[in-house]
This record gives structure tokens, sequence and C-alpha cells, in this order.
């Protein structure tokens, strides 16, 4: 799928699963859930139903409603689907310890509107999955819904419309019901009817191939292995080589029988990346010629030719391509076989919605949960990468260890993919006991990293649990990219191209402000500004930057923050403060309720401005 401003995620985020991958079954009648799926590019096999008694027994809580009833939808197909991938969900509404039915009829929709007005409520989204060999996933997610109080007139005019029938609590919030809250804390795909991120991670964690590869191809990335460059040689070293500046804190190298004979120091050289640069070494650069002229006034060092071209390495086993830009799609059914499908998806709904944007959030993450309850801590230093397989909270040896670091070796295979982590990896499994369980985590490592396209070696493991992998470096690691040279803090270009797409979702407008950090707001307007003119061209409007100073204002009024007498709030001016917050935090989500329904667009063309908020 092709992202936006010299963004670029050429492989499918959700690919269609291979035909050799067994079916995917969905237990349920819900076409949200199926719409939903069909979002992250699932298309289910079939469609089952299962026939339950769905009254919550007596006493029952509501997490524990929701667990059952989605265990028990797949477990009433088991039988009949033995080879298939059996996905099932509930969705319940909860007013505490109160189970909300599902509305069948006005006077129960009635009921259940009343109880929710102007209350906080929990919408619990069970999730079951079963695997072809028999072993299960759940889970159980919580979202916190506000509503807003509610007039008979509101309630009444809702009923009218019938989007109540049929759902749990007596609403849809992808429906009129939106105006009724103000905020929500969560997935907001659960209350919808399904959690798009958890379902995702557990059809990986047993094996089902949804978001498999991720690659970021931007102006100001760096280098990868196959780029050509035309780059000037800063020192020449007799026997050893000849050094050239590619921009990078260290030069690369270019061996000494593979200079030209008339090298000099400062003459320009063309060359082909061969390894990219690694713990406190340069790059190994070979000899290339040039694909194109070397204009005069190039300033150096400049890149002639792209070696991670994503049509060249994904081509062959690509389904199905989805752009957001109609612009691109001549060149894209040129450049690639007959059998690949691409088709125009965006820019509203967003290709990259909020779902798949938390997916890839998660990719800069530290910890990663397995569906099983354990957890990977991802921990990248500059001579390897070390992984810490964590039972959180289950056992730590034994038969249940061995079952958490089998979990987690699809689960690495899937993360160091995903990342471009490269080099030497250490993991630290949980205790192993004895030569067999050493040799069956062994062979499920070296099955989860069977298909990676980068050459992957998977050494045994060790008596203490340890085992080492060595990647190939094709290209710099995700977090190495998309962060700040310390830290997981997304960097100020990272936030930028994040604002552009952001603008590109947006409903048409006369104007259109970003108000974001002021380094990135620097950015768009120096070396991004060509992104930024191109997501102009493409909205017909002007962007304006609003650079807003970073301030934790959760600090501030917490009293962390000594203040400047000139900006300090007079007597009393705390508590005014916090009711200026809770107005501002208001006034955004209005607004965010305004362009995701519409009611702007009644607004003269020429008074308009959204503004959208991309501050850390």
């Amino acid at each position: 799928a092709c992202a936006l401003c010299a963004d670029l995620c050429p492989s499918d985020p959700a690919p269609p699963a291979p035909a050799h991958l067994p079916d995917l079954v969905l237990a349920s009648a819900s076409p949200r859930r199926l719409e939903l799926l069909r979002q992250i590019g699932l298309e289910p096999a079939r469609v089952r139903p299962a026939e339950l008694d769905e009254t919550p027994r007596p006493g029952e809580l509501p997490r524990a409603y929701a667990q059952r009833l989605a265990r028990a939808k797949a477990e009433a197909l088991a039988a009949a689907e033995p080879g298939a991938y059996l996905l099932a969900a509930d969705t319940v509404v909860a007013l505490g310890r109160r189970i909300l039915p599902k509305a069948e009829d006005a006077l129960t929709a009635r009921a259940c509107l009343k109880q929710l007005s102007g209350r906080r409520h929990r919408v619990l989204g069970g999730v079951a999955l079963r695997a072809p060999d028999g072993r299960w996933a759940e889970r159980v997610v919580m979202t916190s819904v506000a509503f807003k109080r509610l007039s008979a007139e509101e309630i009444e005019g809702y009923l009218a419309s019938g989007e109540w029938r049929g759902k749990a609590g007596g609403y849809a919030i992808q429906g009129l019901a939106a105006a009724f809250i103000p905020w929500i804390t969560g997935s907001y795909s659960n209350v919808v009817g399904l959690p798009l991120a958890e379902t995702a991670q557990l059809l990986t964690g047993l094996g089902y191939p949804l978001f498999r590869d991720y690659l970021v191809q931007r102006a100001d990335g760096g280098a990868a292995v196959g780029d050509v460059w035309a780059a000037r040689v800063g020192r020449l070293q007799k026997g050893l080589g000849a050094f050239l500046d590619l921009g990078d804190s260290r030069p690369a190298l270019l061996d000494w029988a593979d200079c030209p004979r008339a090298a000099t120091e400062g003459a320009v050289l063309v060359v082909r990346i061969a390894r990219l640069p690694r713990a406190g070494k340069g790059a190994k650069v070979k000899p290339a010629e040039p694909p194109r002229p070397i204009p005069r006034d190039a300033a150096l060092p400049l890149r002639l030719a792209r070696g991670d071209d994503p049509l060249d390495l994904l081509g062959r086993d690509l389904a199905e391509v989805l752009c957001d830009n109609g612009g691109w799609l001549p060149e894209l059914r040129r450049r690639l076989p007959e059998t690949v499908a691409v088709r125009l998806a965006g820019p509203r709904p967003p290709l990259f919605d909020p779902e798949l944007e938390a997916e890839l959030a998660g990719l800069l993450a530290r910890e990663v949960s397995l569906p099983g309850g354990g957890r990977l801590l991802v921990e990248p230093v500059e001579t390897l990468t070390a992984i810490d397989v964590d039972s959180g909270g289950g056992p730590a040896a034994g038969q249940g260890a061995l079952e958490t670091n089998l979990e987690a070796a699809g689960e690495i295979a899937r993360q160091v993919r995903l990342r471009a982590l490269s080099g030497l990896i250490v993991v630290d499994f949980l205790e192993l006991r004895g030569r067999g369980q050493r040799e069956r985590l062994h062979t499920a490592l070296k099955r989860a990293f069977a298909d990676d396209p980068v050459e992957t070696s998977v050494f045994p493991p060790l008596p203490s649990g340890l085992v080492e992998i060595a990647r190939q470096r094709r290209r710099p690691p995700l977090h190495e990219l998309l962060c700040r040279q310390a830290g997981w803090q997304p960097s100020a270009e990272t936030r930028a191209y994040e604002a552009l797409r952001l603008a590109l979702a947006q409903p048409p407008a006369a104007r259109l402000g970003l108000a974001l950090s002021p380094d990135a707001a620097a950015a768009l307007d120096g070396p991004l500004a060509e992104a930024r003119h191109a997501v102009e061209a493409r909205l017909g409007t002007p962007l304006r930057l609003l650079a807003r100073p970073q301030v934790d204002l959760g600090r501030w009024l917490k009293g962390g923050y000594r203040i400047p007498t000139e900006e300090a709030p007079p007597a009393g001016g705390r508590a005014l403060a916090k009711l200026a917050l809770a107005a501002l935090t208001l006034g955004t989500v209005v607004l965010k309720l305004l362009l995701a329904t519409g009611p702007a667009a009644a607004l003269p063309p020429q008074t308009r401005e959204s503004v959208v908020s991309v501050l850390p």
C-alpha cells in the first residue's frame, strides 16, 4: 500500500492470506464485524453465525460474560470447521456491574439511552480465536465511553432513526449517536463491534500472517543496500581505501583494490552501498555505473538510484496494492505484473486509518504483549538488539513456560521483520528444561523465520535459554529512521509526515491549519517543504502551520513548573486554568465531531477553517 508525502509503506499492511493457509471463518452474523475485518484487508472465507442462548447467568460480571460468549460462539463451530481459523466476538455494554441488553424494541432502546445519559459506561469486547491445530487465544478489551446528558427530544429523535435496533446498549457509535459522545478512552473499533488491533495481534500470535512487512521510504531517510550514490572522497589511505562522505556520521569505505587509479581526495566517485553502517563502522561501498548524469551544480552526496525500490522488492509477492493517490495508479499498473490488482483507497476514509496508525506506532514500543498473557521487551543498543521473554505472571519454567516460549517465537520473527532489526539479536527465553524443549524451541524459531526475505541464521538455544539470531542489515531499523537518536519518541520529521497524512484525511475546507510543535513546523518549512507543497497541491489550498510550544499542561497544573510573573495566572488562576483546560479539551472533541459528521460544511466555504492538532 502506498502512503503519502514520500513516506512509503510498500507492503500491504494486511496482505491477503496466501492460498496455502487454512481458511478464516467468522462466527458472527454482524455486518459491522465483517466490515471491520475488511478494513484491515481480511476477507473471511465463510461467515457462519453460531446460535446461542445469550442470557447472562445469575451474578455474571460483564467481563466474564463477554469472554464466555465469544468462546462459546467459536466452540459451537469447532466440530464443523476443524481445519480453519475460527474467529468469534461479543460486545457488552455495562454500567458498573449491570449488563445492558441488546435493544430489539424501542422500549428497551429508550430505557438504555436514559440510563446512559450523562454518564460514563464501559464497552467490553470479547474476542476468541481457535487455530487449526487446536490452540486458543482470547482477549477482553475495555473501552470507556462518555455520554452527554440527553434531552427527551434527542432520545426520541434517535429512536426514530432505527439505528439502535440489535445494538448492545441501544446505540451505534458509528452513526448518529456519535453526536452524543464527547469522548472515549480506548479502542473505537471495539465500540463498533471488534477491537481491530487486538484481533490482529491474536491472529498473528497463532500464526496467521496479517501484518508482515513495513518499509518506510522517505526523502530524509538514510541509505539502503543497493543504493547508488555520487559522493566526494574525503580521505585516501593507501592500502586501505577511500573514505567517502554519504551524509552519515561515519564515512563510507571503498576498498583500496576497488579505488580508481586516478582517485584523489576531493574527487567525485559513483558507488553502490554493499553494507550499511554498523556499530562504530561506516558503510561499505563498491564501484558503480551512474544510472543518470550527475548535474554540475548538484549538492553532494547525491543519491542517484534507490536499492530498496518496493516494487522491485515485493512485486512478485504482491496480490493487491492499495494506493491513496489516483495520479500514481498508471505508473503502478505499468510497473507491476498483470496478476497484481491495483486499486484506489482513500483519502476519505484514509488508507492509514487510526487503527492502522496505532498498530504502526506500536512498532516503536519497547513492550509487546503476547496473546497468552506474556510479553516481549525489545531493547536495541549500539552493538545488538536484546529481546527478553517475560511470563507476565504466568509459569516461568516447565510446560507453561515452553508454551509461552513457542508463542513468543512467532511474534519475535514478526517484530524483527516489521522493525527491520538486524545484526546480532539475542533473545532471553524463559527457562528451558532439557534438550527436548530446546530442540522444540529451535525448530519453532527457525520455522517462524523461514519466509523472511532477509538472510537470517537462528542458532541453537543455550542451556541458559539464550538464543542468538544473526540477520543481514539491508536497511536502517525502524526506530533509527523514525525516532530521535536517543529514546523511542518520534522525530520532528516523523511527526511532520504524520501531520500531512492527517491533513489529507480531512473533509474539504477553504483553509486548513496544522497545529504542531515548533520543530515539526520547521521541518515542513525546511527540508520537507517539497512534501508539504505536494500535499497542498492535492488539497487545492495552502496549509497554515500553527507552531505551538510543547508544554506539559498536566505538570503545569500540578505546580511542576515555575511560571514567569508575566505568564503566571492571577490569584485563584490555577482553578481557572483547569476550567480552561477542560473547555479546551471539550472544544477539541466538538471540533473532531464536527469534522467527522460534517456540520461545518454548512458554513460558507470562504469562512471555514479546519485545524488539525498533531501535538505529541
